[in-house]
């Protein structure tokens, strides 16, 4: 305290006088050994009641504390020191490389090690260099951090749900640059990804699902790599149904040349049949084996297009199918026919294998008629269990079908009433 005569032990005024001490300016503490002069004082000492000598000397650290910051991305670093401390400087370091940050006269600061380099890894851990300054000299410590990982995306919630998309929903994860949509039913396979917080996706009727959101953050570094935060909790449902076709009669016609017959033609042997311009049969009862001609209507994808979502929530109330008999061939009386599915898109190589037999109207020459089948029927052609239908006679003379009735109204027009 210059300008202020006190008494020394020994009773006498005391002369202001210069020592010198080593400057630990450097970071790790170990002393540059540069003397500095520095003036020794006095001060007044309240419990003893009496002025006691002091040499002034660089601060002491007490403490350094490293804490969570306002984010994942950063920590806050305080120091205790002795007063007088005029600079505060902090150093961030992977060990290796070091990263100056700003010097400041706040004991306390909050640091985005996200951003300052590439090299700070999530995970890894971070060491924190504080040097503190007065006017006599500096000193240094050291902490260390391990650093934060991003976190899952939170309250990932479903918003809109129809039977072909699905609405989702997030909150933002602090340096997301852009967030990841996953399907966990199929392996965590990528559905989209997205910069936005929430979003749409396209899905299928009667079907379970279960995503999850993945954030991607990556630092504000040219050239930096991403960072994926973990998965979200998984967002599950199963979609409804399709609500299907509109009530109403839906009209399906035989592909274009899909019309034939298999069979015996005069002297042939059992086989496909040259023509298709009309349809021969006989007995219904053994196609394969007892050479008898047999007509067969292919509707391969005709079905499928007429009804793209399937039935949905909707029945089937009547199925009917269109057959028009020549003025010739076998008995001119009304005979019955005989209906099968098949499960074939197009003409088989060899004998068809034919299902569900079910015998319905009674066709005399030169007669046309709308003949009702099982509602089922439609229902399996329209799920693709069954692909279309063959036309025979239960027993006795054959008979044959013209191949067009009117223009656009072939035989074996389907004509499917939906509830």
């Amino acid at each position: 305290m210059t300008g202020i005569a006190a008494p020394d032990s020994f009773g006498s005024p005391k002369a202001v006088r210069k020592i010198w001490v080593s400057d630990h300016a450097n970071l790790k503490g170990a002393g540059t050994g540069v003397m500095q002069p520095v003036t020794d004082g006095w001060v007044w000492d309240a419990p003893s009641a009496s002025w006691k000598r002091f040499w002034p000397q660089a601060p002491a650290i007490s403490s350094i504390s490293i804490g969570p910051g306002a984010d994942w991305r950063k920590v806050v670093l305080s120091v205790t020191a002795d007063g007088g401390v005029t600079y505060f400087h902090y150093v961030s370091s992977d060990g290796t490389n070091a990263i100056l940050l700003p010097g400041t006269a706040n004991p306390s600061i909050e640091v985005d090690w996200f951003d300052l380099d590439t090299r700070f890894v999530p995970g890894s851990t971070l060491y924190y260099y504080v040097q503190v300054r007065n006017t006599v000299g500096t000193v240094s410590t050291i902490g260390t951090a391990i650093l934060s990982k991003p976190p899952a995306p939170a309250t990932v919630t479903r918003g809109t749900l129809t039977y072909s998309s699905v609405g989702l929903s997030w909150s933002a994860v602090p340096g997301a640059t852009s967030y990841r949509i996953l399907n966990a039913k199929t392996g965590y396979s990528l559905i989209t990804t997205t910069t936005a917080l929430s979003a749409t996706i396209n899905i299928g009727p009667s079907t379970a699902y279960s995503f999850v959101v993945q954030a991607v953050c990556t630092p504000a570094i040219a050239g930096a790599s991403s960072t994926l935060s973990p998965y979200s909790t998984a967002v599950t449902f199963t979609s409804p149904a399709a609500p299907g076709p509109a009530p109403g009669v839906y009209t399906v016609r035989t592909a274009t040349n899909a019309t034939y017959q298999w069979g015996l033609s005069g002297g042939q042997s059992p086989g496909w049949r040259s023509t298709a311009d009309d349809l021969y049969h006989g007995d219904g009862g053994s196609v394969s084996t007892r050479g008898q001609q047999a007509g067969f209507f292919f509707y391969g994808s005709n079905i499928a297009a007429a009804f793209p979502s399937g039935l949905g929530s909707r029945s089937i109330s009547k199925f009917e199918i269109l057959i028009h008999r020549l003025p010739t061939g076998g008995s001119s009386s009304g005979q019955t026919c005989r209906w099968n599915l098949h499960s074939y898109a197009s003409r088989p190589s060899g004998a068809p294998t034919l299902y569900s037999a079910y015998d319905a109207g009674s066709l005399a020459w030169d007669t046309a008629a709308w003949i009702m089948l099982p509602t089922s029927w439609a229902a399996s052609l329209i799920a693709g269990t069954r692909r279309g239908i063959a036309w025979g006679k239960v027993a006795g003379r054959y008979m044959i079908a013209d191949s067009t009735i009117a223009a656009g109204s072939p035989n074996g027009t389907l004509r499917i009433t939906v509830a």
